[in-house]
């Protein structure tokens, strides 16, 4: 991954409109690999995730890659964008299951549920288990619950909803139990259900505008330092959340008041070569 790295940062400096399938993989596997310095991540983002045709792949299962590759990088809106390309297209067309192969721009021509173009040797998949990314992306991107040690035993809990989205809701089946978490940057009202022998550590996004203030379960946490909260271990924050560690177990109910507007979000236009 570091000679595949230096090798295409050195290609970006001669030629930045180079683009192919094989290359989005590439960074968007290397991104995820994590060695790469942000000066590196911003030339390939440019390369190759800011066409919003070329980073939607042959196959949804490696679009799914390319998803987790962009979110790595910070990059959620586009992700958002191209999962409503990809995923988008084959509700549109009638689909209830995730394909294996769909490409967003078929959907203009076939009526609904015609035979899909398909390149596989007149094998189609239309229920395929690894188109289904997206479901896991949802859940520990957009929602943000992921596990921070095995079983779900500690979970870190850090939504990103960028500039396209104002609330999400979503659960996470685990074998303590679900962990369940909500997230609505208009109305200020947050919701974090941790099970029995769970701890998390709890972002609440900021979204680009300033968080005056967070209350828990009815009590003050938060109005630019931390104040103790029942449940709560500490509170600090960074550019893009307030976060609480040592969250226990049971239902916390967050009240955030923000100041400000989040920036409307910006879909790039879908531009084919030929």
């Amino acid at each position: 991954y570091r000679a595949f790295a230096d090798a295409k940062i050195s290609e970006l400096r001669q030629n930045k409109a180079w683009h192919s399938q094989l290359d989005v993989h590439g960074c968007a596997e290397a991104i995820q690999a994590g060695f790469c310095t942000r000066a590196e991540i911003e030339a390939m983002c440019a390369a190759e995730f800011a066409d919003r045709v070329n980073r939607v792949s042959y196959s949804q299962a490696n679009t799914g890659l390319i998803l987790q590759g962009m979110a790595r990088a910070g990059k959620y809106d586009d992700a958002i964008c191209t999962m409503k390309d990809q995923w988008g297209a084959t509700i549109a067309y009638g689909g209830t299951t995730t394909f294996e192969m769909f490409h967003p721009s078929t959907k203009d021509v076939l009526g609904p549920n015609d035979p899909p173009i398909n390149g596989q040797c007149g094998m189609t998949s239309l229920c395929h288990p690894w188109g289904a990314l997206p479901c896991k992306y949802l859940n520990e991107e957009v929602v943000g619950i992921k596990p921070t040690t095995p079983g779900f035993r500690t979970v870190d809990i850090f939504p990103h909803l960028g500039r396209k989205l104002t609330w999400v809701s979503g659960t996470t089946p685990t074998l303590n139990g679900d962990i369940s978490a909500s997230f609505d940057v208009i109305s200020g009202k947050c919701r974090v259900t941790l099970p029995a022998g769970v701890a998390a550590r709890v972002g609440i996004p900021k979204v680009e505008k300033t968080i005056k203030s967070i209350s828990i379960n009815g009590v003050l946490a938060w109005d630019g330092k931390y104040h103790a909260a029942p449940g709560i271990g500490e509170g600090g924050e960074d550019a893009d959340f307030v976060s609480f560690t040592s969250v226990q177990p049971g239902n916390h109910e967050f009240l955030v008041a923000y100041e400000g507007t989040t920036p409307p979000p910006v879909d790039g236009g879908e531009v084919f070569p030929v």
